[in-house]
């Protein structure tokens, strides 16, 4: 958490940018998927487990609304889905 995204994107690759729009069209995807589990089963292990770890519960929860059509999309905070995956993959 004390380095960049930047910077983290460099170290990652060659075109810092490009890196970087690549983890965050993951990161969305993400979104996705853990909101499309929850709008359909709020209870799943899957989504308590990620959903809030990864991202920010009111963009999971804007996400829930635009699949229902009520809404617009989630926004990813790159920092702290990187800050959550590093916590998850800690964990292991």
């Amino acid at each position: 958490s004390q380095v960049g995204m930047r910077t983290l994107c460099a170290q990652l690759g060659e075109n810092p940018k490009s890196t970087e729009q690549r983890i965050r069209r993951a990161a969305e995807r993400g979104l996705r998927h853990l909101a499309s589990l929850g709008v359909e089963d709020y209870g799943n292990e899957i989504f308590v487990q990620y959903a809030s770890r990864l991202f920010p519960f009111g963009e999971v929860r804007a996400e829930m609304a635009c699949i229902q059509g009520k809404g617009v999309n989630g926004k990813v905070n790159l920092k702290k889905f990187i800050d959550g995956m590093v916590i998850l993959a800690e964990e292991l």
